[in-house]
């Protein structure tokens, strides 16, 4: 079911062109896609338009992609009979992430 919904996500970002002035909003759905993205074809084209919305909005924060690498690598060390589900949020500093809302 999740795999259905990642297929989803990208056939429907796939439809948008890369020089669209609303590109910046796929951000998250392209992230949340990427998190469950297992093959590599599908991660490759994750990346890919990650780097349309860097040339588009003029420049790229690496967090997303960080993550996204630092999920895939954890999955790849996974036993080939191992299900479990790599979180995104098990790369994340919570402390240092909402730290900045508290200057």
């Amino acid at each position: 079911m999740i795999q259905t919904s990642v297929t989803a996500i990208l056939d429907a970002i796939a439809e948008i062109p890369p020089d669209c002035h609303l590109i910046e909003l796929l951000v998250m759905p392209l992230f949340m896609a990427g998190t469950d993205a297992l093959s590599s074809y599908a991660r490759h084209y994750v990346l890919l338009r990650f780097e349309h919305i860097k040339v588009r909005a003029g420049f790229g924060h690496p967090t997303p992609i960080s993550l996204l690498q630092s999920v895939w690598d954890a999955r790849g060390k996974q036993a080939k009979d191992d299900n479990r589900n790599v979180p995104w949020m098990s790369f994340v500093s919570f402390r240092s992430t909402w730290g900045f809302l508290r200057r």
